[in-house]
């Protein structure tokens, strides 16, 4: 965003994250091109690099600016008026709307059980950004928030720092949670019909938006490709009638939206999706000197 487009949209505040260490002279430029936007008071910033090099940090940046470092559970860290835990929160997966290209594994559920490691290695910053292995997040709560705000997605992706640092009975525990939620050898995923997909994040971005912009152009893509679905006479007519009127009109999203449900009903008609097997991904760390011969059963099976 360059300075006339934020000056604009008259911000209150900047957030900042940091990821890794190697980032830090771009995590530094943006800090101190904000600064000249907006007064440092409202800029916060956090996240992995921001956590381990705090102290360098602050001799980098204006003093007015506030650094965040480690978890954030509490949201009156922000000012923010109440008390909200935003380390348990979803991810806004909203976000990969407003890039335009397609992120591989955006048709995962990202979600985690616990923080920290019961491992303090040297090399490894988890023991300064999490120093206590506990669980913090109910899995099947988080799928269900996930699913009703975004979308039901194919695979689950954890995102564990030591999934086996869990005790037999606890790993067993959570496994048995997650088969409940449709990861097992036998519930198969059957995939939306995309429309509902499209339609459901239009009603919810504001117009104008860049996440707006590219949800309706790949709606409009699909209703098009879709015209080459064959179609009973009067579903045939009645989708071409909608195609027109979307053609012809300044604002196609409102014709859209006029039309949804006559376009789910022709498209649901004609949806019929092939039902696949689901993945869990343990995607982070895994301790083999914790693994016993009941972990690996718990798991496979």
């Amino acid at each position: 965003m360059d300075s006339k487009d934020f000056l604009e949209n008259q911000y209150d505040r900047v957030y900042i994250t940091s990821l890794f260490t190697f980032y830090y002279s771009q995590t530094i430029k943006t800090i101190k091109n904000y600064e000249k936007l907006i007064s440092p008071e409202r800029i916060f910033i956090g996240g992995i690099m921001v956590s381990l090099l705090k102290e360098k940090i602050k001799g980098d940046i204006d003093d007015r600016v506030t650094i965040l470092t480690g978890l954030l559970t509490d949201s009156c860290i922000l000012k923010l008026g109440d008390s909200v835990n935003i380390d348990i929160l979803p991810l806004d997966y909203s976000i990969l709307d407003d890039i335009v290209y397609k992120y591989p594994a955006g048709d995962n559920y990202f979600a985690y059980i616990s923080r920290g490691c019961t491992n303090k290695c040297k090399f490894c910053a988890v023991p300064i950004l999490e120093p206590k292995f506990c669980m913090t997040n109910n899995i099947v709560n988080q799928i269900k928030r996930i699913s009703k705000e975004f979308g039901e997605k194919k695979n689950l992706l954890l995102l564990d720092n030591n999934i086996l640092s869990f005790s037999e009975r606890e790993l067993e525990e959570i496994v048995s949670d997650i088969e409940r939620l449709g990861f097992d050898k036998e519930t198969k995923f059957y995939k939306e019909l995309p429309l509902k997909q499209f339609l459901r994040k239009l009603h919810k971005y504001k117009r104008e938006t860049v996440a707006s912009i590219n949800v309706l152009s790949e709606t409009l893509c699909y209703l098009k490709e879709k015209e080459k679905i064959k179609k009973t006479k009067i579903y045939q007519e009645k989708y071409l009638e909608i195609l027109e009127k979307i053609d012809r009109a300044d604002d196609k999203l409102q014709i859209i939206f006029e039309n949804e449900k006559e376009l789910i009903e022709i498209l649901d008609y004609y949806h019929h999706p092939v039902g696949s097997r689901r993945a869990v991904d343990f995607n982070q760390g895994m301790d083999a000197r914790q693994l016993t011969d009941k972990k690996m059963k718990i798991i496979m099976d």
